[in-house]
């Protein structure tokens, strides 16, 4: 079971083509049981535009862009509110940016919030955004978060670093934009924000899409059958 980058190494080496299998790597998945589109009250109350972003505050997951990003999105949206899940070391820093660029009534810090308790987080935001930024020692590898959301029917806003493009698919189960590019993050929050009939498709690709390939009770047996028939072989 390997992705796209090992498959080609092996094919280079010889490794026959029927003998190689493309699976999911990095992660089972995700409970899309518990991150699923089910709706479970009215909080916590996020508005009717709210952007989520969840991960560890530092430089590399793209914070500083994205908060230059929501300058222009305030713009044509309003009411348009930042909620972010997470802890690191960009915590004072970033009401200070938002401060200094004048959105700080848009920027709520939520702190840490235990994974199983992410799911209403997701379903009651309009979009998540994970403008990831490769670094030298550091580029994305799976995405969780990304997972997290689309499972959730919760379109998603991220960027080409690292393996994010083997996992979101660009104009189907979310929106994928060049790294390090407010001005392009920017239209492409607003884009779906104000685009109902875009949001609807993405978010209705994106649960069956963590359907069919996110499942990690279906993706752990995939993987054990699999094992016993290469065992079988032998």
């Amino acid at each position: 079971a390997v992705n796209r980058g090992a498959e080609e190494n092996m094919l280079n080496l010889g490794v026959p083509k029927k003998k190689i299998s493309r699976l999911l790597y990095g992660t089972w998945g995700v409970d899309t049981e518990l991150f699923s589109p089910t709706p479970s009250g009215t909080k916590p109350d996020m508005g009717s535009n709210g952007i989520l972003f969840v991960g560890r505050l530092i430089k590399e997951k793209g914070l500083f862009i994205l908060l230059e990003a929501l300058v222009t999105v305030k713009k044509e949206v309003p009411d348009a509110t930042l909620f972010i899940i997470g802890y690191g070391p960009l915590r004072t820093e970033i009401p200070q940016l938002a401060a200094k660029l004048g959105i700080a009534d848009a920027v709520k810090l939520l702190g840490e919030i235990q994974n199983d308790l992410l799911p209403p987080y997701f379903r009651r935001a309009r979009i998540t955004v994970a403008p990831s930024i490769t670094a030298t020692r550091l580029a994305e590898q799976v995405g969780m978060v990304n997972i997290q959301s689309i499972a959730c029917g919760t379109p998603v806003i991220s960027t080409t670093s690292g393996s994010i493009p083997e996992f979101i698919i660009d104009g189907q189960t979310g929106i994928l934009v060049p790294e390090n590019d407010p001005r392009a993050l920017a239209e492409a929050i607003i884009r779906l924000l104000r685009d109902q009939n875009l949001w609807q498709k993405i978010s209705s690709n994106a649960r069956s899409y963590a359907l069919k390939h996110y499942d990690a009770r279906k993706n752990i047996k995939r993987i054990e059958e699999l094992l016993k028939t290469r065992l079988s072989e032998r």
